[in-house]
């Protein structure tokens, strides 16, 4: 019986679904890096990314939130103590009973803070907290100003770029127009490669703007924390901010925004408060005892009844305190933060009066030309 063709293609059959399995195994999978990147539009979605994806500011909050834990930590207590001897054997009997004065002496002690330590430690601990989260709306604007920056700069070679393209193309219409007058004999020969060497020029210059735009947008990149980000668009034109309408008012606009003034107040503090720690550990601690000594019946006639002690001891300050705290210096804190304070508000006003001028000179330095005439 001749077998029936259905048969043959049986095992092709059962052995397509496995191959086409395999070939899209074998597709190429995009990188996490290539996937789709959220659309960036302006500066501030730019600035709110990099927020949200620089590891430096977590870090920083994390710090915090590790110092908050010792707010707690500094009100605490030292630990009790707790001790067992035997004390008052006769070397010749050490054993209970073998002198009325011999036992067991089991002691709890616990020292108490003199009043003001506590709420001392607490508040300069609290204090610290404070101080360390100024920190971070400092790197905060540090980090958003850097990439306002970077942004406005990539926007800046993107239009220089989109001008030198329209530039290069008159440049080429104005050859054609000398080629032909050349022909004809209407203009000189020179006329025709100066426009020639100029478009060559600005082809030059757009190559360079290539660069530029590339070396903003790798950095914009690596501030997001992402090898091959998504597209981040700029705008065509970009728009003159509104400037305060004297020195006087863009100085105190620029101060008011200025989270380092905050931070070096806060540090103040912590000088401040530290000082006042230190003058609350001045005064001694007191600890408290509490004793039960069990004792045997001795041959003596002795009944061996058990003792209770209680007592309380504390240094003597006043024999070291002048050694100890006398030489101690007057605390220089609020001083050298005011100092600080003043130093970071006087370059503000130096670079506000003299940010105009800079810029103009350096886009002198760093635009291209592309008004160049033969």
């Amino acid at each position: 019986m001749a077998p029936r063709p259905w048969r043959r293609l049986l095992p092709l059959v059962l052995l397509a679904p496995l191959a086409l399995a395999g070939l899209a195994r074998s597709q190429p999978q995009p990188a996490p890096e290539q996937q789709a990147q959220p659309l960036l539009s302006d500066a501030d979605a730019v600035a709110a990314a990099v927020l949200r994806a620089n590891p430096e500011i977590e870090a920083l909050s994390a710090h915090v939130q590790a110092m908050e834990q010792g707010v707690p930590q500094a009100g605490v207590w030292a630990d009790p103590m707790v001790g067992v001897e035997y004390s008052n054997m006769p070397l010749t009997a050490p054993y209970p009973g073998a002198h009325p004065m011999a036992g067991v002496q089991l002691r709890v002690s616990q020292a108490l803070p003199a009043p003001g330590k506590i709420g001392a430690r607490q508040a300069l601990a609290r204090q610290r907290v404070t101080a360390d989260r100024s920190a971070i709306p400092v790197r905060q604007n540090e980090l958003v100003a850097m990439v306002r920056t970077l942004y406005h700069e990539l926007a800046l070679h993107r239009q220089l770029a989109e001008v030198t393209r329209q530039h290069i193309a008159l440049v080429e219409q104005l050859s054609d127009v000398v080629q032909i007058a050349y022909e004809v004999g209407r203009a000189a020969q020179h006329e025709l490669m100066q426009l020639q060497v100029l478009a060559d020029r600005l082809r030059d210059d757009l190559e360079d703007l290539g660069q530029r735009e590339r070396s903003s947008l790798a950095r914009l990149n690596a501030a997001l924390h992402r090898n091959e980000g998504g597209p981040i668009e700029t705008p065509a034109q970009t728009a003159l901010p509104e400037l305060a309408p004297s020195l006087d008012a863009w100085v105190r606009r620029v101060q008011a925004d200025q989270p380092e003034l905050a931070r070096f107040v806060e540090a103040a503090k912590v000088e401040g408060v530290a000082a006042d720690r230190a003058d609350a550990e001045r005064h001694p601690d007191v600890t408290l005892t509490l004793g039960y000594r069990v004792r045997r019946a001795t041959e003596m006639g002795d009944a061996g009844e058990d003792f209770v002690t209680l007592g309380a001891q504390m240094p003597l300050p006043w024999l070291w305190n002048d050694e100890r705290w006398g030489a101690r210096p007057p605390s220089t804190a609020p001083p050298v933060g005011r100092s600080r304070r003043a130093a970071t508000r006087w370059p503000t006003r130096s670079g506000a009066g003299s940010t105009p001028r800079s810029n103009a000179s350096a886009g002198r330095a760093t635009r291209p030309s592309v008004t160049r005439r033969p």
